[in-house]
């Protein structure tokens, strides 16, 4: 009995020593395939899921927008930049003029209105193609000083002045436009008969501009003087004058009180501004005025204040000035350029004015004193 249950005893330890050598057998291959599932062989030279690179590569840094350098892979199967960070790139926020950067803020630089820094990291300015506040228009590349461009090359809109000869403008000489003769107009528009600016060169030949037409003010509405006008042609716009003095009746010579005796000398009756002088009275019947001194008017001038001449203030005979101004016979009147005072001549045998006797002479006791009144 002892013996059968040795005999048990030790089939049970066999049996039992066999399970778990089993069981040791089969945790290893679990181990084993568990190693393969999760530590990804990163150095394979296979880039496995969740590897950005695995091996040796040598791409641009450029190609992700850095200025130079090369990207390599790092042990840990992940893409190393740190030589493209040593050159960097346009939005860093580091200024690099040795790749052209003009600025660089960073996440700051935009192409919104009125930005300053640009996301190509130039200057914000005229010529971006974005119309910032101070600019007019911005088409970028399509900024021109051709005519009809849209938009001038300094973000200014054409217009009149700007030196560019654009549609619907006659000319423009930028800052030589003007209004001095011969010249393009402040509106671009070209010189013309009547725009008041007298432009005398070979190309539009003007003697004169007044700016109006269908008047006689002594330039024609071809701009050219009148005869018997001077004009001033360097007033803007021309001022014209009769021509005093040349025997002309035009203009305001016709007028009352105006005349033209085809000279310019004073004293005559028409002064060196052809206005009819006080004492005078001019006619232009001929078409050129005769003046004459206006006889009664009690003022000596012209011929009345010759020898024989007078002007008592009246027209009326017999009392020394005749109706014609002259000094009567018998009669002595005084000189001066005033009021003829007229007396009788005593003694000259002639009884005249208040005289009652002349038998003459001037000697008392006679019958007629010396003052020609009868004794």
């Amino acid at each position: 009995m002892k013996n059968i249950a040795a005999v048990l005893f030790s089939l049970i330890l066999v049996v039992g020593c066999d399970d778990d050598s089993s069981n040791n057998t089969n945790n290893t291959t679990n181990n084993t395939s568990n190693n393969t599932t999760n530590n990804i062989s990163c150095g394979n030279g296979v880039v496995d899921e969740g590897e950005e690179c695995d091996g040796d590569i040598s791409d641009s840094c450029e190609d992700e927008g850095y200025y130079g350098g090369t990207i390599t892979c790092s042990t840990d199967c992940t893409l190393n930049y740190a030589e493209c960070e040593l050159y960097g790139y346009c939005g860093d926020g580091e200024k690099s003029e040795v790749y052209g950067e003009e600025c660089d803020l960073g996440d700051e630089n935009s192409s919104e209105v009125d930005a300053q820094c640009r996301p190509d990291c130039t200057l914000a300015g005229c010529g971006d193609g974005i119309q910032d506040s101070d600019e007019e228009c911005d088409l970028g590349g399509e900024n021109s000083d051709e005519p009809n461009a849209l938009c001038r090359v300094d973000c200014q809109l054409p217009r009149c002045g700007d030196g560019i000869h654009d549609m619907g403008e006659e000319c423009d000489y930028g800052s030589g436009n003007g209004d001095s003769p011969n010249s393009c107009r402040s509106d671009c528009t070209l010189p013309y008969c009547g725009d008041g600016i007298t432009d005398y060169s070979a190309t539009y030949g003007e003697e004169c501009d007044t700016g109006v037409s269908g008047t006689t003010d002594g330039c024609t509405d071809d701009c050219e003087i009148e005869l018997g006008w001077s004009c001033n042609v360097s007033a803007v716009p021309t001022v014209c004058y009769e021509g005093c003095g040349d025997g002309t009746l035009v203009g305001i010579e016709t007028n009352e009180g105006r005349c033209d005796d085809g000279n310019n000398v004073p004293g005559d009756g028409c002064s060196d501004y052809c206005m009819i002088e006080s004492g005078w009275d001019c006619d232009a019947t001929s078409g050129i005025s005769v003046c004459t001194p206006h006889c009664g008017d009690a003022s000596r001038v012209g011929s009345e204040t010759l020898t024989g001449g007078c002007d008592d203030g009246n027209l009326i005979g017999g009392d020394g000035c005749s109706p014609t101004c002259f000094v009567e016979v018998g009669w002595t009147c005084s000189d001066g350029t005033g009021m003829s005072m007229c007396t009788p001549i005593c003694g000259d045998g002639l009884i005249t004015g208040w005289e009652t006797c002349d038998d003459g002479n001037t000697v008392s006791g006679d019958g007629c004193s010396s003052t020609c009144i009868t004794e």
